[in-house]
């Protein structure tokens, strides 16, 4: 009768830390999407993508937590080549590292990571008529250490009268801020291997520890119960504890 006992509570033990290891994923990217503004950028890249007649634009900014593509359509590949020189321009001033490529398709792979949404976004029904004029913005947001484990998305469509208006995408609203909830495979589930099993060691240590010093003042090391008076080899009267 001992053993499916002993196997019913290693396996709540095994989903308990697999939800802390859920949790401790979004608060991690939740906390790094709080204060990214505040962490220095590492490395910066720029290109321009053309798919079905759309002329994207693509800055990449990324370091060790965090990382975003700002994706802007221009309906002339002038103003595109323009805005292209005036970001890289920028990287420069700021002094932001761009990482060398030997080829365009290893640049576009590096500024176009596979979470960005931005060739999901068709801007032609947004087109406005001034020549030049961008249709439409996508900003992706991804998050998390040790790998990148939540993304969200930003796209801003252009009305009437030229105005972006934001529409929010795979986030959690939360009063003014907007999470991002949007799960990225294969960082999510690494991530929550590495918090579940961060808090499996914590919890350990914990146990291991407070049994040491439960042993050094004389008591049970299960429940605390004092064993003073009680033999060496006597089960605990309180809990049935080993000795």
């Amino acid at each position: 009768m001992r053993h499916p006992a002993v196997l019913t509570r290693w396996l709540a033990r095994i989903v308990l830390f697999a939800v802390m290891g859920v949790l401790l994923t979004f608060a991690d990217a939740w906390f790094g999407w709080s204060v990214h503004s505040w962490l220095r950028t590492m490395q910066q890249a720029s290109t321009i993508v053309r798919q079905d007649e759309v002329i994207w634009v693509v800055v990449r900014t990324k370091c060790h937590y965090w990382s975003s593509t700002n994706t802007w359509t221009y309906s002339s590949s002038e103003r595109a080549e323009r805005m292209l020189e005036d970001s890289r321009s920028v990287q420069k001033a700021f002094g932001f590292r761009s990482p060398l490529f030997d080829s365009p398709a290893e640049l576009e792979a590096w500024v176009c990571p596979p979470w960005t949404t931005f060739r999901s976004v068709d801007p032609r029904p947004y087109a406005l008529p001034e020549a030049g004029m961008y249709r439409c913005a996508v900003l992706d947001f991804a998050v998390g250490w040790p790998a990148y484990s939540l993304a969200n998305s930003v796209v801003s469509h252009p009305d009437p009268a030229g105005q972006l208006t934001p529409e929010f995408r795979g986030h959690i609203a939360l009063g003014p801020w907007n999470f991002p909830a949007r799960p990225l495979w294969p960082g999510f589930a690494i991530n929550t291997v590495f918090y579940g099993g961060l808090a499996a060691v914590l919890a350990t240590a914990f146990r291991l520890a407070r049994a040491n010093w439960r042993r050094i003042r004389g008591n049970c090391t299960s429940c605390g119960y004092s064993r003073r008076g009680i033999p060496v080899q006597a089960r605990c009267p309180e809990c049935g504890h080993g000795a």
